[in-house]
């Protein structure tokens, strides 16, 4: 999923150089989605350590 994440944010710097400016920014915001739902799924989940 971290590997999917930099694909996406390289697709929206790619738009962004090639001059999509409307395609970027909607890139943009999917990628950051994505960051935050991986970020609370990480926050979220309960680590199953035995000591």
């Amino acid at each position: 999923m971290a590997s999917l994440l930099f694909l996406m944010f390289f697709i929206t710097m790619a738009l962004a150089l090639i001059n999509k400016e409307k395609a970027s920014f909607v890139a943009f915001g999917l990628s950051i989605a994505a960051s935050l739902f991986w970020f609370h799924h990480h926050a979220t989940s309960t680590l199953n350590i035995q000591l």
